[in-house]
């Protein structure tokens, strides 16, 4: 599907690939949406630009920037309305002095917000058009962040009170999304470092602080997502400490435990020998029982008090 939008009074309409070949393109926005091969084709030759370049990257997080003789290739990725880094919508932004032209294989929230922006009465320049477009991206980037915000403070939470194996699961889903952000970041913030140091006709200062505008805006979204991973980060380190201190106190309990049945048995393994030795019939008929007894007792008491003065009984 292609629709040309006239950017001196924002007019739009849908074309086909057939028109768009005859058509004069100067001052006009490009939109091409889940296009045919046929239109393409035509587009790559209407705009003198290789059709693989044109096309939306495979890859999501990936953004790269291609530059022509009298153009430049921009490839950024927008979130969704679900706003989930792992389904991005790859976009394709080829600009001129005269013309833009924006390529997306499914409707982008960010490409129908930047239509909105523009002016109805007043001449938007192209590089306004890639402005709008990059500046409604950043947007979405930041909505992203706001809910990954929640999701942190929840995940903390529960890390501290109530910690499960949906939590700790949850945990590193979140910082695996993350990591995969801060990727597509890193990677777009290469390509607008690089567009605005661009000296072409098309790079007038307005475009280039416009530019660096977007680009200070993902630096600061970057920051803000290693903060949110290093958050994580202390939340697992907590639960990790907390675990550790549960067996601890486990552990200490079984060592107090095994301490008084070796005590226990300690004690009576003297009377047991002696009570054994008397309890053989030749032995035991010949032997008063009061004796035995006063025997079984004395060697009850003194390995007792031996262990007594030991201190084994007032473990640390």
């Amino acid at each position: 599907m292609l629709r040309l939008i006239n950017l001196l009074d924002n007019s739009e309409r849908s074309i086909d690939a057939q028109t768009l070949e005859k058509e004069q393109i100067k001052n006009f926005w490009i939109e091409a949406e889940n296009t045919t091969e046929q239109e393409m084709e035509v587009l790559s030759r209407k705009f003198d630009v290789p059709k693989d370049l044109l096309s939306p990257p495979e890859i999501a997080t990936y953004a790269t920037l291609h530059l022509l003789e009298s153009s430049a290739i921009l490839q950024f990725s927008s979130l969704d309305s679900d706003l989930n880094a792992r389904n991005a919508l790859p976009v394709t932004l080829c600009f001129a002095k005269d013309w833009v032209l924006t390529v997306c294989k499914k409707p982008v929230p960010a490409v129908r917000k930047a239509k909105e922006r523009l002016h109805k009465k007043v001449l938007d320049k192209p590089s306004y058009v890639v402005y709008s477009v990059l500046d409604e991206i950043s947007a979405t980037y930041f909505e992203y962040l706001e809910r990954v915000e929640d999701l942190t403070r929840d995940i903390e939470e529960k890390m501290i009170e109530r910690a499960d194996q949906a939590s700790m699961k949850e945990l590193f889903l979140l910082k695996s999304d993350l990591i995969t952000f801060n990727k597509l970041l890193w990677y777009e913030r290469g390509a607008l470092f690089s567009l605005k140091k661009l000296d072409a006709l098309y790079m007038t200062k307005e475009f280039k602080e416009m530019v660096d505008d977007v680009h200070d805006d993902i630096t600061r979204q970057i920051d803000i997502v290693e903060s949110f991973r290093e958050v994580l980060s202390d939340a697992l380190d907590a639960y990790l400490s907390t675990v550790s201190n549960t067996i601890n106190s486990s552990i200490k309990r079984l060592t107090v435990i095994v301490l008084y049945l070796t005590v226990i048995s300690t004690i009576l393994v003297f009377p047991n020998t002696i009570a054994t030795i008397f309890g053989i019939p030749a032995i035991g008929s010949n032997i008063n029982p009061y004796f035995v007894i006063g025997l079984l007792a004395v060697s009850t008491i003194i390995p007792a008090v031996w262990l007594l003065r030991k201190q084994w009984f007032a473990p640390d």
